[in-house]
């Protein structure tokens, strides 16, 4: 969320993976556009992230409403334990 914070850890790792991405990119020889800082590779890879966990919250909650379709049984058993202990976290909550 935008209106919270990044801890000191979270920023750390961001321009670390920043370090990464520029390191790679030049090990391939590619070059970035100059207007290409930091913090817009910073605001694309936070956005790719994004997307890909609000991608995997909608698989989940098509697998969860059809429990019964094969994959979805198959993915969701393999899964059971981390189920199970995100509704044990969420009953300690609610108490």
């Amino acid at each position: 969320s935008t209106t919270k914070c990044q801890s000191a850890h979270q920023q750390a790792f961001n321009n670390e993976l920043v370090v990464l991405v520029r390191k790679e990119a030049t090990e391939q020889g590619w070059e970035f556009d100059d207007s290409f800082s930091d913090k817009v590779l910073r605001d694309r890879i936070r956005c790719y992230y994004k997307t890909h966990i609000q991608n995997a919250k909608k698989r989940l909650r098509t697998m969860v409403r059809n429990p019964t379709k094969k994959a979805n049984a198959r993915h969701l058993c393999a899964h059971l334990d981390l189920i199970e202990k995100h509704q044990a976290e969420e009953s300690q909550k609610n108490k």
